[in-house]
């Protein structure tokens, strides 16, 4: 491939990082604005004080955990897709083209230092548990049905924020030396 192809490339998947990071922002703007919603609508309360309130409640308070559930999956993807395609740059192009930005990177961050990926769990944990709370300030947690779906739902919510922020699952790394073999054949 011409120097001019891979270069080509190269800048073609650094503005796909850029784009999958602002596209995890979007996402936790509409989960923040949502879930605002959510909490104004809740603590609001029903002004007919009947027990309708109880469904109302547990109905609006699950939509926000389905929300949160939905803005996790989006930024987890995101986030694996950013550092596979930083991985394909750093382990592929790089050496091609002599550059060494992601390499560099790679190198001197440091693995202690929160960084963007767990900033964003730790915030969704967080967004989660005030969420969860919600349950208890609304009086929800005295139905003991709505407490048990209502804490799968948070805990649903916390396993993906600590997959954000451990990176756990399979789909975070990718091994391209296997991939360049497989292609050759």
């Amino acid at each position: 491939m011409p120097r001019n192809a891979r270069v080509e490339e190269y800048q073609s998947l650094r503005n796909e990082i850029l784009k999958r990071q602002d596209a995890r922002l979007i996402a936790l703007g509409y989960c923040v604005t949502a879930v605002g919603a959510v909490i104004g609508l809740t603590l609001r309360g029903n002004p007919s004080g009947s027990a309708g309130f109880d469904q109302f409640g547990f109905a609006v308070i699950s939509f926000a955990f389905l929300i949160l559930v939905g803005a996790l999956v989006i930024t987890i993807h995101n986030t694996q897709q950013i550092d596979v395609l930083a991985q394909y740059i750093r382990e592929v192009l790089e050496p091609q083209l002599e550059l060494g930005w992601e390499t560099w990177w790679a190198q001197h961050r440091r693995p202690q230092r929160l960084g963007a990926s767990r900033s964003l769990a730790l915030f969704y944990s967080l967004l989660s548990l005030g969420i969860y709370a919600l349950a208890f300030a609304t009086g929800l947690y005295l139905n003991p049905l709505f407490l048990i779906l209502l804490t799968v739902l948070m805990l649903v919510s916390l396993v993906l924020c600590f997959d954000l922020f451990q990176r756990t699952t399979k789909e975070w790394a990718y091994k391209w030396n296997k991939a360049q073999t497989t292609e050759k054949n």
